[in-house]
């Protein structure tokens, strides 16, 4: 069973409406969600969170104990900080595009197409080559902790979903 805020950002509840809301019962990506039994769409969307959780995102976790790395405070202005907040709860939530592209990341891993094929090119370009004695070597460095979204993430949707979150930008003065 998922748990919200340990191991998902999304329910599967809200999974399952994001998918009958945004694509056709036509498209291969929701039939194949279809098929799948709740516990293999709880294990997609279990490791599309974890693939979120690897990629350096602006700002800070709201809270120093949580598990997740949304909720975030993230640096705006001189003035302190941004995040998405719950007024009548008066909490720091997780925004709904991180939610969609947890969903988005789901549905590529579970029905890879050719965002994964374009992504695993990208990442397992040549990194480095010498030319006496003809030498290549292709990959990229998994041991980063945190790695920028597009080494990371397969789906196009997801990563521009995310881009708010981390695309960091900074004040010239």
């Amino acid at each position: 069973m998922l748990t919200v805020g340990t191991d998902t950002y999304a329910t599967l509840a809200e999974a399952t409406a994001y998918i009958e809301s945004y694509y056709l019962c036509s498209e291969s990506k929701r039939a194949t969600w279809e098929a799948l039994n709740e516990n293999a769409q709880e294990i997609y969307l279990r490791r599309s969170a974890q693939e979120i959780d690897r990629c350096q995102f602006q700002g800070i976790k709201a809270a120093t104990d949580q598990t997740m790395e949304f909720p975030r405070y993230v640096y705006q202005d001189p003035a302190g900080y941004y995040y998405e907040y719950d007024y009548a709860t008066e909490t720091a939530v997780v925004p709904e595009n991180v939610k969609r592209a947890q969903v988005e990341e789901a549905l590529e891993l579970a029905s890879p197409s050719n965002d994964t094929t374009e992504k695993n090119i990208r990442v397992g370009s040549v990194k480095s080559y010498k030319i006496g004695n003809l030498s290549e070597t292709y990959g990229n460095d998994s041991t980063i902790a945190k790695q920028p979204a597009e080494y990371v993430i397969n789906s196009k949707t997801a990563a521009k979903l995310l881009a708010q979150y981390t695309n960091g930008s900074f004040r010239i003065s």
